[in-house]
Formats: C-alpha cells, sequence, structure tokens
C-alpha cells in the first residue's frame, strides 16, 4: 500500500455555522469525534489537521495537541495552497481530503477507496454516490494535486481544493469507488454540518445512538428510517456548490 494521509480541513470562521468544529456533542468536541473517526481507518500512515494561520483558529491548534494530532497552518483562503503545503511537508503518494463539516465519514467505504485507488491509475478518485452527503471523501495522488496547486487559477478552484482535478478529465485520470457500504441511494439524505438545522439533526442522531464509539453509517440509515420526520429538519437546505 502506497504512503497516504488524511487531511482534515477545518476553520472558526465559517459563515452559516461560526466555530462550529468546537461546538460539544457528549462533551467532546466535532473536531474531537471527526480525528476519534478516522482514527479507525486502517490504511493510513499520517492524520493532519490543517488549519489557518488567523489567531481565530488558535484554538483548533489546542484541539488538536489535546488530541494527539499532527497539524498544519496555512492560507485561510486558499485551502489548495494549504493542502499541498501540507502535503509536500508530510511526504506522502496520495492525499485524502476530508472537512471538518463531516462528522460522519463512513470509515468502511473509506477504507476500501484507499485500497481502490492505490490498486489503480487514476489521479483522483471519490466514494460511492449512494452515500449520504457528508459521509463521502476524495482522495487523490500528491502529483495530481501539485499539478493543480500550479495550474488552478480560479479563486473556486483554490477555496475548494478539487475542482480543478474532476473538471478536467483530459488532464487527470478520473474515477468513483465502485464498493459502497449501502445498498440503496441515500444520497438526498443531509449528513454534513453547516447549519444550525444540521447541528440540531446531528445532535438528535448522537443523542440516540452515541455510546463511545464512532456510529457505523449503516446504524444511522437504519435510525432515520425508523424515525423518517428527522429528515425533514434539514431538508430544506440548499447545498452550497461549486460552479
Amino acid at each position: 500500500m502506497k504512503k497516504t494521509i488524511i487531511i482534515i480541513q477545518a476553520r472558526c470562521s465559517s459563515t452559516r455555522l461560526p466555530n462550529k468544529v468546537l461546538k460539544k456533542l457528549h462533551n467532546k468536541s466535532v473536531l474531537t469525534h471527526i480525528i476519534e473517526r478516522v482514527r479507525y481507518c486502517e490504511h493510513v500512515q499520517n492524520i493532519i489537521v490543517a488549519t489557518t494561520n488567523k489567531e481565530i483558529d488558535d484554538v483548533i491548534i489546542e484541539e488538536c495537541i489535546k488530541t494527539d494530532i499532527q497539524y498544519f497552518r496555512g492560507s485561510e483562503e486558499d485551502v489548495l495552497e494549504r493542502y499541498y503545503h501540507a502535503a509536500k511537508q508530510y511526504q506522502t503518494e496520495y492525499v485524502v481530503r476530508l472537512t471538518a463539516d463531516n462528522l460522519f465519514t463512513d470509515i468502511e467505504s473509506l477504507n476500501m477507496l484507499i485500497q481502490e485507488c492505490s490498486n489503480t491509475n487514476y489521479d483522483y478518485m471519490k466514494t460511492h454516490h449512494f452515500l449520504p452527503l457528508g459521509t463521502g471523501c476524495e482522495m487523490m495522488t500528491f502529483q495530481a494535486l501539485e499539478r493543480a496547486f500550479v495550474e488552478s487559477r480560479k479563486p473556486t478552484d483554490r477555496e475548494h481544493v478539487t475542482p480543478y482535478i474532476y473538471q478536467h478529465p483530459s488532464l487527470f485520470r478520473i474515477g468513483e469507488q465502485k464498493y459502497c457500504s449501502l445498498k440503496n441511494d441515500c444520497s438526498k439524505i443531509r449528513l454534513t454540518l453547516d447549519t444550525l438545522e444540521d447541528w440540531d439533526l446531528c445532535s438528535r442522531i448522537f443523542d440516540a445512538l452515541y455510546c463511545g464509539v464512532p456510529l457505523a453509517i449503516n446504524e444511522i440509515i437504519n435510525y432515520l428510517s425508523d424515525h423518517p420526520e428527522l429528515l425533514a429538519i434539514n431538508a430544506k437546505i440548499v447545498q452550497v456548490t461549486v460552479a
């Protein structure tokens, strides 16, 4: 297996739900829950939190130190630059991109994604489209990340890290994960954390199911199937898309 690291981007100055990464669920911050979750990933050599150089994000560094996780600080707006320099510092062959919006990344799918991407010649892969919003992830080679860093100019490409790669299939080998841990299409379920409504839903899921270990996606889906009224909490939220 080739060297792979996970980079989790996090900052406190999110516009729709400020300081969400440090909000508490069962006496742990959102960021700590995410870190504990991805530590169950079997095929990575390192996990890094990539935050900004802004003073407001000093508290994220404190959280990283508390949870014994490595960190990198870089540009607030140019997240692509932040990712590139973090990946370069840790001398990796592959990078998995996660964000601190996503409490419920599907670790089973992530493990399989790393295996699939490492065993193919793809420059970029994303998890299966059946997964709920906020539970998937992306993976790319360091060379693809470096090329995007050097060549991309659009602000949206710099802010969102990967659009330059997946929007240019003539330049990069693009793939989607074949394996899926879910039998049905759950892509319309919103399990990301971007608004107060999202926070309400995530909190209710934690209160109902959390017992000290990361929740499995199938467990969450089954719970929501039994309580479909909960899906209405954030159903009207419009997801910000990349142009």
